[in-house]
């Protein structure tokens, strides 16, 4: 199978070039040169969503850094949009950060799979 990807060149103020625009699912207009441009609304700039994330903390392992999307609201269906994932440390691509059985949104503890 060939894949082909055409370099795109364009960079904006934010440092987002058109490339990476396309690879994750945004459209002309909705990643541009405004580097607090917010694409879905959720309070998060496009270039933190790419670029910066946060970090999530299981308890008992390693902290690694979550990267969130500025095309979707909520990618993991978890029913939490990435605002939240971000103020509660969870994975904003793992409904169910922990792997306990249940989505972050109903857990009480979704960073303790013991809990």
């Amino acid at each position: 199978m060939l894949i082909f990807l055409p370099f795109l060149a364009y960079k904006g103020e934010n440092g987002i070039s058109a490339r990476e625009e396309t690879l994750n699912g945004c459209l002309d207009g909705q990643i541009d040169s405004d580097a607090q441009e917010d694409g879905t609304g959720d309070g998060l700039s496009d270039f933190w969503e790419l670029r910066e994330g946060w970090m999530v903390t299981l308890e008992g392992e390693e902290p690694y850094r979550a990267f969130s999307s500025p095309a979707h609201l909520d990618l993991d269906g978890d029913g939490l949009a990435d605002d939240l994932e971000l103020s509660w440390g969870t994975d904003p691509n793992r409904a169910d950060t922990d792997g306990d059985g249940k989505n972050d949104n109903v857990d009480p503890y979704p960073l303790d799979r013991s809990l």
